[in-house]
């Protein structure tokens, strides 16, 4: 069987507070921290969508509607027909 990156699926695990990062995190979600242009969140979901993995299911925890509205409502609004918060 050989192995096509279509049959992938992702798990981004976003659902923690990030207290080792303070004070960063302090009013920030570690996952919605920037680096350069992108944050951390956005960074990964390119990393996956540049192997050609398109089924990204992101955990979240307290910051979700935040995520929620950034990530899927917005920059990749097209890579889902659903969003389960």
């Amino acid at each position: 069987m050989a192995i096509n990156s279509n049959n992938f699926r992702a798990i981004i695990l976003a659902a923690s507070y990030g207290r080792r990062m303070r004070p960063l995190t302090n009013h920030t979600h570690k996952a919605l921290l920037q680096i350069g242009e992108k944050t951390v969140l956005q960074r990964i979901i390119d990393a996956l969508l540049y192997a050609h993995i398109d089924c990204i299911t992101i955990v979240t925890g307290y910051p979700k509607l935040r995520i929620k509205l950034e990530y899927i409502y917005l920059n990749y609004w097209h890579l889902s027909n659903q969003s389960s918060f």
